[in-house]
């Protein structure tokens, strides 16, 4: 599973169109967390 969301946020920084933040949490369930991606519009 963790590999999994690595992969996700490693293919989000790649791409020139996103912009992201994470938000890590940690309660009594463990870690967790969210991340906020916003596609951007190109120049030209």
């Amino acid at each position: 599973m963790v590999r999994g969301v690595r992969r996700v946020l490693e293919d989000i920084a790649k791409d020139p169109r996103l912009e992201a933040t994470a938000l890590q949490t940690v309660g009594s369930k463990g870690w967790n967390g969210l991340v906020i991606i916003r596609r951007v519009r190109q120049p030209g």
